[in-house]
């Protein structure tokens, strides 16, 4: 049995949730205020708190920020009249666990209570040290990470590892039985809603996984390689830049794109967005998502493949306008590695084969080809560029970089040599 906090002023809606609190097997604790509940949340041992979000005397943001301000992270539902974009965001930022919608109905709150807490299973307050007897067996895996030995568990494995352990590790990786064995997609979102309606925008055969903290976001990327990570950029961690660097050490190969709430006209971009890849926002864009995720996990994601000691291919681009940019950046990021690698191997010459760059883009795609030419100048490679008639023409009309050497074919480049 656990104990939840349900703060509400309104007697209907306290009397469903009460219904379904205790017919789970919990024990409930009601407050009719804001001010009350935060009393109440006050000694702790609470395994969840359901809040009412529009309350006249405290509303429910100020309760659970009252709730932090005392050290209090218990998960929370915050029961909703209607969302807005700048009140979904704001209360994430304070670890919101789930939102619902009123009316209240029966099942959807047994569901999101069910998976945050449990049925009737004893819940291990965060702050109380672990036991010495042996651990019983690990509660399902959709159980929230701030009330469940599961989590303490999964900390404790991904921090124990050593530096110079394998990348994989054969800890089981949190898995439900619905998800495919083999999945190109993780998504990381805490809010269950937003990380299903994801989910379902992904095209089918690309296989998804989902989970909702990082430790166990940890466990799957130690358990297999993915190639695109959709990551919750709201998601309460401290130090998300560092944070995503080091996934980053565990997912070489994959793309991470954030996630976040749709700014509001005149609202400030996020000062981290650098650390992803790419950024999508709620509410999602189905075409969107879809291309997103047909990019990142096919030919977007391998933009740039060596072939031999001196050949870089680039791959073609099957976007929107909109999305070139983001695929130049990426390219961009590739090539300047692989280039970098080449140079540190002694590689005098190198052929950049860039005949699948856009041909209806040809002076962005000539401009991105020059600005990267004059990069990587100081590296002192030879650059033999294969490339499509009317981007040869448009890169002769920039001065800085007349003398280029261009060819038609590979073949072209290496009798050149």
């Amino acid at each position: 049995m656990a104990r939840v906090l349900l703060v509400d002023d309104e007697a209907e809606h306290r009397q469903t949730v009460a219904d379904v609190v205790r017919a789970l097997g919990h024990e409930l604790v009601e407050a009719c205020s804001g001010s009350e509940g935060v009393d109440k949340a006050a000694p702790g041992g609470f395994a969840l708190a359901v809040i009412d979000h529009g309350m006249p005397d405290l509303g429910g943001a100020a309760v659970v920020e009252a709730m932090r301000v005392q050290g209090d992270r218990t998960p929370v539902i915050m029961l909703m009249s209607d969302f807005k974009r700048a009140t979904l965001a704001a209360l994430m930022k304070l670890g919101v666990a789930e939102m619902i919608t009123k009316p209240l109905h029966a099942a959807e709150l047994e569901e999101k209570i069910a998976r945050l807490v449990g049925r009737g299973a004893a819940v291990v307050p965060v702050d109380l040290p672990a036991p010495e007897a042996a651990p019983s067996p690990a509660p399902a895996p959709a159980q929230h990470p701030s009330a469940l030995p599961s989590v303490a568990a999964a900390r404790a494995a991904v921090t124990a590892s050593s530096p110079g352990t394998p990348a994989r590790s054969s800890l089981p990786a949190p898995t439900s039985p619905d998800e495919p064995a083999d999945a190109k997609v993780l998504i990381v979102e805490h809010m269950d809603a937003a990380c299903r309606a994801l989910a379902a925008l992904i095209p089918e055969g690309l296989g998804v996984h989902t989970c909702h903290n990082i430790f166990d976001a940890q466990l799957k990327m130690r358990a297999r390689s993915y190639r695109l990570i959709l990551f919750d950029a709201e998601l309460p961690v401290n130090g998300l830049p560092g944070l995503i660097d080091q996934l980053r050490e565990q997912q070489k190969e994959a793309v991470f794109v954030g996630v976040e709430v749709a700014k509001e006209d005149g609202e400030p971009e996020r000062k981290d967005r650098g650390v992803f890849d790419d950024m999508v926002a709620r509410p999602f864009d189905a075409t969107l998502i879809a291309e997103v995720a047909d990019q990142f996990t096919g030919s977007f994601q391998r933009v740039v493949s060596l072939e031999g000691e001196d050949l870089l291919t680039v791959a073609s681009f099957r976007g929107r306008r909109p999305r070139l940019d983001a695929y130049l950046e990426h390219l961009e990021k590739r090539l300047q590695h692989h280039l970098r690698g080449l140079a540190e191997a002694c590689v005098d010459s190198v052929i950049v084969d860039v005949t699948c760059l856009p041909q209806a883009y040809t002076s962005r795609a000539a401009r991105f080809v020059a600005d990267l030419l004059l990069k990587q100048a100081a590296l002192g490679l030879q650059l033999r560029l294969v490339a499509a008639a009317p981007l040869q023409e448009a890169l002769r009309a920039l001065p800085e970089i007349r003398d280029l050497r261009s060819f038609f074919t590979v073949q072209d480049a290496r009798a050149a040599g």
